[in-house]
């Protein structure tokens, strides 16, 4: 992670979202400190960000597969 985001300012961020006890607090505080639109697009993010670690693990499932077959054929 990069050192130019580690702040107060963020620690005190993180620790506020860590504190939240359920989804519903979690709406709460964020509709209070993003829009909308900031919202929607941090929730793309994330899944764009999910979709490319499973294809990242899939991928590496798959060389496994193909150098274990290797080793097979050997």
């Amino acid at each position: 992670m990069s050192k130019k985001i580690r702040t107060e300012s963020v620690d005190y961020l993180f620790s506020a979202i860590l504190s939240l006890k359920d989804k519903e607090e979690c709406y709460t505080f964020f509709e209070d400190i993003c829009t909308i639109n900031e919202l929607l697009s941090l929730s793309q993010r994330f899944e764009v960000a999910k979709m490319l670690r499973e294809n990242g693990l899939i991928w590496k499932l798959q060389r496994r597969q193909v150098l274990l077959r290797q080793r097979l054929v050997v």
